[in-house]
């Protein structure tokens, strides 16, 4: 397996680098950059998801992609089904 945004030259993939930075602006610079399909992964959040979807993301991964050290964590399960109901079933 490859990551495909990464193929192409002037692009390279960086494992320390931080996402820390990204945020809404940095999502809209993606989508218009990348015109093939773009998954959101680790949202548990509704807002995220309504935004994510009106901004043009093709699918979301619901998950806490790590949640094993936050127990406290909203399960993702649940985070689920009311994403489902406040997007619709296509999207999630």
């Amino acid at each position: 397996p490859r990551l495909a945004n990464f193929t192409e030259a002037g692009f390279e993939f960086d494992r320390t680098e931080s996402r820390a930075a990204a945020d809404w602006s940095f999502f809209d610079r993606l989508r218009d950059q990348w015109d093939g399909n773009l998954v959101a992964k680790g949202v548990t959040s509704i807002e995220d998801a309504i935004s994510l979807k009106a901004a043009g993301v093709d699918a979301i991964q619901v998950s806490t992609h790590g949640g094993r050290q936050l127990d406290s964590a909203r399960p993702p399960i649940l985070a689920l089904r009311d994403i489902r109901q406040a997007v619709g079933n296509r999207c999630c």
